[in-house]
């Protein structure tokens, strides 16, 4: 007796507990977009802070490239001797040159404006000098930090080649900067408590670098990693997360690459100090969360007490078998409800958070109007999600086929239910004879609408889709081929797509659940056949479905390989146009 007591608070908790998962869930999902919207728009951040900092970069650079040339020309008139008091104001700032000074044709220091030259100094082994002896291009350098002979100071070496009135090599011009004036300018821009600004030359090395951390000044003259992106000539703006060399650091970082010099810029903000953003968020989440498990859990609780307090008066008042019966069955009943069905919480979720949105319209401002569309988003995605998974397993229920289809008619009745989508989007459809093979209507008719729908929607942009449906003999089956000219798909992923969950395109750019080829491989694995793609990124993926020959015997079309089961892409269901949605229905989102 008590057992049974126990069960009905123990039913009613476990539906409360279904509740809270639910909950709970949709407030993860919320988190991660949070998250994942705060990475992006630091990633924006900081493109936009490395754009005007290359800016920035390149200007002082031209204006030090312009005193070069100024202070070059002084000396092609007057050789040894120093320019005029002052000269340099006109291009650069106090503090920009502490050094200007000649190398003759030897590589020997012929002028410095430190020191009178009473002693040999020897540079014919520094790279800003052999580059200009070398190569015979009238060309800006820019080198490394090095340590000065004269000056004893880190700088950076912007030389330019003397010649001689035959045009031969008669040495180089030096402006000696220390890192230090560009270190001054990243002051300014702002990457946050744990940010970083740099800068680099296209052969990785760092010539300068700012942190507002005491402890994370290093990295000067020291060579960037290899997986850094900044270095890519296809890609000179860019955003991306990155890996700090110095410290560690995970940060999101936007880089340029200077426009006319051989130079990289780069803003980085600091992951951590992105996510403290989210603190607020999370913490306003989390305690509405707790508020509301605390009245379902209490609501669970409550509804058991009242179903132990109805049994109870039951079992009193009529101890025949079958009212006994009739009570145990609306227990099982209710449990199974609060138990199983997951939707109806998200339905209550996203009627609450609309009924808040319209009721507290005025009281809420942009961000909260904003973070309440988040809930209903994400309860939305879980009811599709739901539903995708519970067709994923009652596909095991359908009947099998018991006689031979005409894979035509399929075909058919699949582009009937396509035809706004090809019509919307101009498609080429060319479909072959198909052979009859060992199917039902149903699962041979969703799979080419999947199928399809995906190249169609994943089409290349600039030219019309263009599909082509034929059939050949492969062993003891038929294959059916759809043959797409779309975006393709990237080798690494032809081992993993055909999997529940597989996604290879942000949810923005293609909505889906990513179950809709995974539901597809499962109608034709239970057909007793397989399917693969052969793809070429930027030109077109073929999908081919291998259904067994109904001519011949159960078993005796077995594959002798093993066939790869792959995914391309993802079903457009959760988007299609009108005549879709039964698509989507049957096959799964994608």
């Amino acid at each position: 007796m008590r057992n049974r007591h126990l069960r009905n608070y123990a039913w009613s908790l476990l539906g409360g507990l279904a509740m809270v998962a639910a909950l709970w869930g949709a407030i993860v999902v919320v988190t991660a977009h949070n998250r994942a919207a705060l990475r992006a728009e630091a990633r924006v951040e900081a493109g936009n802070m490395a754009r005007v900092f290359a800016e920035h970069i390149r200007r002082t650079v031209t204006m030090i490239d312009l005193a070069l040339q100024d202070y070059r020309a002084y000396q092609r008139s007057n050789p040894g001797s120093p320019p005029a008091e002052g000269w340099r104001d006109a291009y650069l700032k106090e503090g920009g040159v502490f050094q200007w000074a000649t190398i003759d044709e030897r590589g020997m220091m012929a002028f410095s404006n430190l020191a009178p030259v009473t002693k040999p100094v020897d540079l014919s082994d520094r790279e800003h000098f052999r580059v200009h002896r070398d190569s015979g291009r009238d060309e800006l350098f820019i080198s490394k930090p090095v340590l000065g002979r004269v000056s004893q100071r880190w700088s950076i070496q912007f030389t330019r080649r003397l010649s001689k009135p035959d045009g031969s090599f008669a040495g180089v011009v030096v402006l000696s900067v220390e890192p230090d004036y560009f270190i001054a300018n990243f002051e300014a821009i702002d990457t946050g408590a744990h940010g970083v600004t740099l800068l680099a030359g296209m052969d990785r090395i760092v010539r300068a670098r700012f942190s507002r951390q005491e402890a994370d000044t290093r990295g000067l003259g020291e060579a960037l990693p290899a997986d850094y992106p900044f270095f890519d000539p296809a890609r000179p703006v860019g955003a991306a997360p990155v890996t700090s060399f110095v410290d560690g650091v995970d940060r999101h970082s936007g880089w340029r690459q200077v426009k006319g010099y051989p130079l990289v810029v780069a803003a980085q903000v600091a992951d951590d100090d992105v996510m403290e953003r989210a603190v607020v968020v999370e913490r306003n989440l989390h305690l509405v969360g707790a508020l509301v498990t605390a009245v379902l859990l209490a609501g669970a609780l409550a509804i058991g007490h009242l179903l132990e307090r109805r049994a109870r008066a039951q079992r009193l008042l009529e101890r025949q078998a079958d009212e006994l019966r009739i009570a145990n069955g609306e227990v099982e009943r209710l449990a199974y409800v609060a138990a199983h069905d997951l939707q109806e919480p998200l339905r209550a979720i996203t009627s609450y958070s609309q009924l808040v949105a319209m009721t507290y319209a005025d009281a809420l401002d942009d961000e909260g109007r904003e973070w309440l569309g988040e809930v209903t988003a994400a309860a939305a995605r879980m009811k599709h999600l739901l539903r995708d998974i519970q067709l994923y397993l009652a596909e095991k229920s359908l009947p099998l086929p018991t006689a031979p289809l005409a894979a035509d008619t399929a075909l058919k009745a699949a582009l009937a239910r396509l035809a706004p989508m090809v019509a919307e989007t101009g498609a080429e459809i060319d479909a072959a004879p198909l052979p009859e093979v060992m199917a039902d209507a149903r699962r041979l008719t969703e799979t080419f609408c999947v199928l399809l729908a995906n190249a169609l929607q994943y089409r290349a942009p600039g030219r019309p889709p263009r599909i082509r449906v034929a059939a050949r003999r492969e062993g003891g089956f038929h294959a059916l081929e759809v043959a797409d000219n779309g975006i393709g798909i990237a080798p690494d992923y032809h081992e993993r797509i055909f999997e529940v969950f597989q996604r290879l395109h942000s949810r923005a750019d293609h909505p889906g659940t990513g179950m809709g080829l995974a539901i597809v491989r499962k109608m034709i694995q239970r057909l007793g056949g397989h399917i693969r793609v052969a793809s070429t990124p930027g030109e077109g993926s073929t999908f081919t479905i291998l259904l067994p020959d109904p001519a011949l015997p159960p078993g005796h079309a077995a594959p002798s390989t093993r066939t790869t089961l792959t995914e391309a892409r993802h079903d457009p269901a959760d988007h299609a146009p009108e005549g879709r949605e039964d698509v989507h229905r049957a096959a799964g989102g994608g």
